[in-house]
């Protein structure tokens, strides 16, 4: 079966997290399906990348980007231009290789759904996965509403990353039609991460994420310093970057905390899930959350998380591998870390790591999609 599978871009050395999720579901399903990765790229030229269509492989996955540079202009001349690039490389694509059966859009509320809408009227299933936090939140621009309202009134399929998030799209749009929940796939570098500890004097919290206001690291780190202020042998490593960097480096500086709380930046993915495994428990501190991938990562590596209410699923969180907490909640933060730190015996690595692999892993994703695919195509 031909299969496009459409992200926001292709992966780059400037960004190498947009199009990530996106691009793992694309090499996952290529183990079964010809599948296509279309990419249109229009950063300015102080990009430098080799302009133009052009295509290469990623293990079976074949990637085709159009580079073309425009950098900033009034929105309105940019969105036209990017319409006609995204048009131009699906004509592209259809010569050389055919037409797909099936096209699956990620984030569909960004893109714009005439250039899907033509491909439909020619007989192309389309499959959208939501995932964008702005539709979690109900913070979207009437281009955005519109497209949102468009593929989930005309999707042959319809997918959301979490419950949160499903309730908010037929919240937004009224539909009454058949939304599925696929949850984010957890790449194999972290089930198969060499579980080490480097110092097993050190008890180690971790925390992943864009550092961004409604992330809350800044309550993280003032719980974590309240409750193991006097505990040299517990830490806090934090994992990513963003625009509350400096202020949560000057945070831990005035709480006089630079000894056990550690702002690595942003990694990569190999970095971060080797990280994890030299943990003890991850946390989640977010009030809102489209669907937590951290969390799943973690729990694919066997660690018990803590998590907040806003997290977008509850498969498979209980109190073997978890301890919720109230997302507006400093004391319940201070007592869960308190407590699982306490108790951490209790927990069994394998478990986790077990159920993990039977909602999470590759496997588990690509047979949902794969069923969602066969009931489109029949």
């Amino acid at each position: 079966m031909k299969l496009w599978m459409i992200g926001r871009e292709y992966p780059s050395e400037f960004n190498k997290m947009r199009g990530s999720f996106e691009l793992e579901q694309a090499k996952m399903l290529s183990q079964v399906y010809d599948v296509i990765y279309p990419s249109v790229d229009l950063r300015s030229i102080r990009h430098w990348r080799k302009w133009g269509i052009n295509s290469f492989a990623n293990d079976k996955l074949k990637v085709y980007r159009y580079d073309f540079p425009v950098g900033k202009c009034p929105s309105p001349i940019f969105k036209n231009i990017e319409k006609k690039k995204v048009e131009k490389l699906f004509n592209r694509i259809i010569s050389i290789e055919g037409i797909p059966e099936i096209i699956h859009i990620h984030y569909p509320a960004m893109a714009y759904y005439e250039s899907f809408a033509k491909l439909r009227d020619r007989g192309v299933k389309i499959v959208a996965t939501e995932h964008w936090t702005n539709v979690l939140c109900k913070d979207v621009t009437p281009d955005n509403m519109r497209s949102l309202k468009w593929f989930v009134d005309n999707a042959d399929a319809f997918i959301c990353v979490g419950e949160p998030l499903k309730q908010s799209v037929i919240e937004l749009t009224g539909t009454s039609r058949q939304i599925d929940v696929v949850p984010n796939v957890v790449p194999p570098i972290f089930f198969n991460a060499r579980c080490i500890k480097e110092n097993e004097q050190k008890f180690i919290f971790v925390a992943s994420g864009r550092l961004v206001p409604v992330k809350q690291f800044d309550m993280l780190i003032e719980s974590f310093a309240d409750t193991f202020r006097y505990d040299n042998n517990v830490r806090l490593d934090i994992i990513g970057g963003g625009n509350e960097y400096s202020a949560l480096q000057r945070l831990i500086q005035n709480l006089g905390m630079q000894e056990q709380i550690l702002l690595y930046g942003p990694k990569k993915r190999e970095e971060v899930a080797q990280i994890i495994k030299n943990s003890n428990v991850l946390v989640c501190s977010s009030r809102l959350e489209t669907f937590g991938v951290p969390v799943i990562e973690a729990m694919a590596c066997g660690k018990p998380v803590v998590v907040t209410d806003a997290l977008g699923f509850t498969e498979p969180l209980d109190d073997t591998n978890s301890i919720k907490v109230s997302m507006y909640s400093k004391e319940e933060m201070k007592k869960a870390l308190q407590e699982i730190h306490d108790n951490y015996s209790k927990y069994n690595s394998e478990e986790i790591t077990k159920n993990a692999y039977k909602l999470f892993s590759e496997d588990a994703v690509r047979e949902k999609l794969i069923k969602i695919y066969k009931e489109v195509l029949n």
